[in-house]
């Protein structure tokens, strides 16, 4: 384990706006064991948590090097409230956005920004709304969301038409 120890890491909570209505965010604080030298987002994928092996190890990894780094569950996700079928990608976006302003207000912005998967369309979808921002990096993640649609098989015509879609995950 990194410096940072599991007594480290803080739980915090926050409030996104959906379009189901508001919800509570649940996340980790991953702290250095000294003054963070900087703060970082670190965002998980679809159907993930953010106490997922690669999003943990990546926030330790990134405490250990003195960043100190706040990973939340996204709406309907994990320790989060919100229905997971009732989540969108704006509700992602929104809570990337959510999660910048609770460490703008309790601690400093973010100026490292990492998302997995889906996160990380997420991540970059709000970077140009985060201008403390100086590094942003995913893993794993499409270059088009429209390639995950492909990927889960979800019909983007039907979703368009109907407004939903069934899809294997």
């Amino acid at each position: 384990m990194s410096q940072s120890s599991k007594s480290n890491r803080p739980i915090v909570n926050f409030e996104v706006e959906t379009a189901a209505g508001p919800v509570t965010l649940a996340g980790r604080l991953d702290l250095p064991s000294g003054p963070p030298q900087a703060w970082g987002l670190m965002v998980h994928g679809y159907t993930c948590s953010m106490d997922l092996a690669i999003t943990r190890r990546v926030a330790e990894g990134l405490a250990g090097e003195g960043i100190a780094v706040l990973r939340f569950d996204l709406p309907g996700h994990g320790k989060s409230g919100g229905t997971f079928a009732d989540t969108n990608f704006s509700d992602y976006k929104a809570a990337v956005l959510a999660a910048v302003e609770y460490l703008r207000k309790q601690h400093t912005a973010p100026r490292i920004l990492v998302g997995h998967s889906l996160g990380g369309a997420a991540i970059l979808a709000a970077s140009a709304e985060i201008p403390e921002a100086s590094a942003v990096a995913t893993i794993g993640t499409p270059a088009d969301v429209s390639e995950v649609v492909r990927l889960i098989g979800a019909s983007p015509e039907q979703v368009e038409a109907q407004g939903e879609a069934a899809v294997t995950i």
